[in-house]
């Protein structure tokens, strides 16, 4: 399957992302790629200059690496990380006051 291609919108999120790195790195891209484990040197070269379209779980490494909130560099994920945070903030209310099993409960045998 062919991946898709970044769009000027992704192209810009990488040039805040850029910019971001460039003041805040603590890291080479290949100590960078293995410790937040997200791939190799090209990978995260890639990521920063647009190249392949940042997803999420790489966003929350740079985020994290970084210092910074995620919508410091794309609105796109910081949109999707809290359509996550409220499907889960609901679960757990529905959970409390329905009185259901908590998740350490569902995993015991």
């Amino acid at each position: 399957m062919k991946r898709s291609e970044p769009t000027e919108a992704h192209q810009e999120e990488s040039k805040r992302l850029l910019a971001l790195w460039d003041i805040r790195k603590k890291l080479t891209q290949a100590e960078f790629g293995k410790a937040f484990n997200v791939g190799n040197q090209s990978y995260v070269w890639q990521c920063l200059h647009g190249k392949v379209i940042l997803n999420l779980k790489t966003a929350m490494a740079f985020a994290t690496h970084l210092r910074c909130p995620i919508y410091a560099f794309s609105t796109r994920l910081d949109d999707e990380l809290a359509v996550y945070v409220n499907f889960d903030n609901e679960q757990r209310a529905l959970i409390a006051t329905e009185g259901l099993f908590s998740r350490r409960e569902l995993d015991e045998p």
